[in-house]
This record gives structure tokens, C-alpha cells and sequence, in this order.
């Protein structure tokens, strides 16, 4: 058994694919300003990371806005 199997059999049944797994994952919408979507990288981040600094969370969300940030002319 993998580590990450031995993890996600300790949650709960459908936790860790909303929070740390769903972090990964998202990205910025069609239509959704940079403003919204960082808002909503943050909120995903407070989720996913709850455990870690509030610094650390800021971090991993910006970097996840600036890996999956859509240019204003898409």
C-alpha cells in the first residue's frame, strides 16, 4: 500500500478530493476575473491546507493563480 492510499483510506470517504486534491486541480474559469479566482484559490487553499500557516496558504494560492491564470484576451 502507497503512502497516499494509507492517507486517503484514514479520511473520511469523498474528503480528500474536495480539499487537497481539488486545490491541484483547480484553475481559473471562462469569464472568472483574477480577482474572484484568487479570492477562490485562497478559500481552497484554507481548505485543502488547514493545518498549515496562514503564509503557507497565501503561497500555495498564489501560485496556483499564477500557474493557471488566463490572459484577459482569452
Amino acid at each position: 500500500m502507497s503512502l497516499f492510499s494509507g492517507c486517503r483510506s484514514a479520511l473520511a470517504p469523498g474528503e480528500l478530493p474536495v480539499t487537497v486534491e481539488g486545490f491541484h486541480v483547480a484553475h481559473q474559469e471562462v469569464g472568472e476575473s483574477l480577482d474572484d479566482w484568487s479570492d477562490r484559490a485562497l478559500t481552497l487553499s484554507t481548505t485543502a491546507f488547514r493545518d498549515m500557516p496562514y503564509t503557507y496558504r497565501q503561497w500555495r494560492s498564489f501560485f496556483r493563480v499564477c500557474l493557471t491564470r488566463r490572459s484577459a484576451s482569452m
